[in-house]
């Protein structure tokens, strides 16, 4: 199972060893770093005695070199070598003066100021996706435009049903409520070049439909007044500009009469739309670009992170792979797609589209929860998406399944909290198993199910002191045994948990955790 990195935590491609108290304002991170809580009483800290490595780079030392880092907030390198090569535009020189003086090379964090955007992105791992637009008309897919050839004219004609007469924003962050999520994503724009915001720039907008309202607008208030953290997706494809062909990128439907590409005429259509999208509806959290343009703009991700600081940005803009704060991946994960970023992955109740589909064919609960599982367990963040339909309204099945994801979530939610991914742990009889650590405590994760009502948990040998099932729980039975199947090769008693109602719970994902004497753990 891939171990996905997150700022503020050891790396797993660094070999970091420990887990560095993330609710720091700036961290250093280098082996043993588990046995420090905090730089400031580092000079306190007696027992254990400090690591030889004493952090030579520190936040107040960065800040006296460049204040800017302290709005940037995101800085991760490994050694002076990967300043010299880093195409990152923040902080590199400051960095390499920095490390200079150092008589090692530190691995250094800046860590995000608390309560920024970027602090509420891991504090805030659930999320929830919305694709709504006029594409929810057809009931068929959110790239219907694309799919089935239709024209622009045609297509167009969708904008004259699309109601929303049933759109509650309320309700709407009641269903990510109800899921557990803590922030939405919502689709400002998608590759049809649709508005859903009372935008100045094209009369192609949700305000010039027969719903003649900035859902936007609302869905912002209701967040703020509920406490949902809100972010914005935005699709650089737009196949309703004139000028915004562009044959470097995928997800392009054929110019048609009367279109003039021209990529620079339409960024500065792009940045006329961010600009309001950042600037009238509050806090913005994070911004997905969706579809990379594969042109080398950087003042796009500046105009974002000036007009929002503290915004995420993800890896999806205008060829901002190298610069943007985390990853996204669709679906399904490639390995080595985090790159060393932060994961943001999504995935959506229904099996064909993310827009609303008349005749959906909806994900199992057991597929949903393994899937969030496997990314919460590994340090990702996780959106589960849902797709309104015309007149607002959620589909009945969709809200039916957030409900479900979100008392599934609500029991085992502790197990993802300040915990470290131990992904060198292989369990003998659950290989694909997810085991991570919080001080004297293991949570065990089987993200693709269980075939049996026990597991033996090869190579632990110790006993805990309880092991609790999270779905119901149930305190479990738990021995340290020779188990048959491991008597010839390995030999060795091995612990053995047992009792688990598997067949019971073969539509959620399971969750054990096990609580160890003070110090077990110690070696281990």
């Amino acid at each position: 199972m891939k171990t996905f990195a997150m700022w503020g935590v050891a790396m797993a491609v660094m070999s970091v060893v420990g887990v560095v108290d993330a609710a720091q304002p700036a961290v250093t991170a280098f082996k043993d770093a588990a046995k420090i809580k905090s730089w400031d009483a580092w000079d306190d800290h007696k027992k254990p005695e400090p690591p030889k490595e004493k952090p030579c780079v520190t936040w107040k030392k960065l800040n006296s070199l460049d204040p800017g880092l302290k709005e940037i907030g995101r800085l991760a390198v490994r050694d002076a070598k990967d300043i010299k090569s880093s195409k990152w535009s923040v902080g590199c020189e400051t960095m390499d003066r920095a490390l200079d003086n150092c008589s090692h090379k530190s691995v250094v964090f800046a860590v995000p100021e608390p309560n920024s955007g970027r602090w509420s992105m891991f504090e805030r791992r659930l999320g929830m996706f919305v694709h709504w637009g006029i594409y929810s008309v057809g009931g068929w897919h959110e790239q219907e435009e694309m799919r089935r050839g239709m024209s622009r004219a045609d297509y167009e004609k969708f904008a004259g049903r699309f109601t929303a007469e049933k759109f509650d924003a309320d309700a709407l962050v009641g269903v990510a409520e109800s899921a557990g999520a803590e922030y939405i994503v919502f689709t400002a724009k998608h590759h049809d070049g649709f508005c859903m915001w009372d935008t100045k720039t094209t009369d192609f907008k949700v305000t010039n439909t027969p719903a003649k309202r900035d859902v936007l607008a609302e869905l912002a208030a209701a967040c703020r007044r509920r406490g949902m953290k809100l972010g914005l997706y935005y699709s650089n494809p737009d196949w309703h500009h004139s000028n915004a062909h562009n044959d470097k990128a995928t997800h392009q439907t054929p110019v048609q009469p009367g279109d003039e590409p021209d990529m620079a005429k339409y960024a500065e259509y792009v940045k006329a739309q961010v600009t309001e999208l950042l600037t009238n509806y509050g806090e913005i959290v994070c911004f997905f670009w969706d579809i990379p343009t594969k042109i080398d703009r950087q003042d796009m991700d500046g105009l974002v992170r000036r007009l929002q600081p503290g915004i995420m940005v993800n890896n999806r803009g205008w060829a901002n792979e190298d610069t943007s704060d985390y990853s996204t991946p669709e679906r399904s994960y490639a390995e080595g797609e985090s790159d060393g970023r932060h994961v943001e992955a999504c995935d959506s109740v229904g099996a064909q589209s993310w827009g609303y589909r008349a005749n959906e064919d909806y994900r199992t609960l057991r597929y949903l929860t393994g899937r969030i599982d496997a990314f919460l367990a590994g340090g990702a963040n996780f959106l589960l998406n849902v797709g309104p339909k015309p007149d607002g309204a959620v589909p009945e099945e969709s809200k039916a399944i957030m409900d479900k994801v979100g008392k599934w979530h609500k029991k085992v939610r502790d197990s993802f909290l300040n915990v470290a991914n131990l992904p060198k742990l292989k369990l003998n009889s659950a290989p694909d198993a997810i085991v991570t650590r919080r001080g004297d405590t293991l949570f065990v994760h089987f993200p693709k199910g269980l075939d049996a009502s026990g597991v033996d948990l090869r190579p632990l040998t110790m006993k805990p002191e309880k092991v609790t099932l999270l779905n119901n729980g149930k305190i479990l039975k738990a021995t340290v045994e020779l188990m048959p199947s491991n008597a010839k090769n390995y030999g060795r008693e091995t612990l053995h948990v047992w009792g688990i109602p598997t067949d019971s719970l073969a539509n959620e994902c399971i969750v054990l955790r096990l609580d160890f004497a003070p110090g077990a753990l110690r070696d281990f």
